[in-house]
């Protein structure tokens, strides 16, 4: 039977460089947007525990801060302190 990773099970494969134990959580999909070359996430207060006020960031598919997922799911890592992107995992099979 196949699951999926909670998110205290997510933050041992979640690099170093990019969590503290509480820089990361997984979002939903429709916080997703793909276009040619580039991902745009945008966040509401609620959508991530580090997000207290409409967040929105932009980013080349190519950027050293993506990485893959390993539960198909979508993860962003946003410092606590200066709300900048840390990392964004991507299932696989997304671009």
């Amino acid at each position: 039977m196949l699951g999926f990773a909670s998110e205290a099970d997510s933050h041992s494969w979640y690099s170093a460089k990019c969590c503290s134990g509480k820089d990361c959580a997984k979002i939903d999909v429709k916080h997703v947007k793909i276009t040619p070359g580039q991902y745009t996430v945008t966040l509401m207060p609620g959508d991530h525990p580090m997000v207290d006020q409409p967040m929105q960031f932009t980013f080349s598919t190519s950027d050293q801060r993506v990485k893959p997922s390993e539960d198909w799911g979508y993860h962003i890592c946003i410092s606590q302190y200066t709300k900048r992107l840390l990392c964004f995992y991507k299932p696989d099979a997304g671009v």
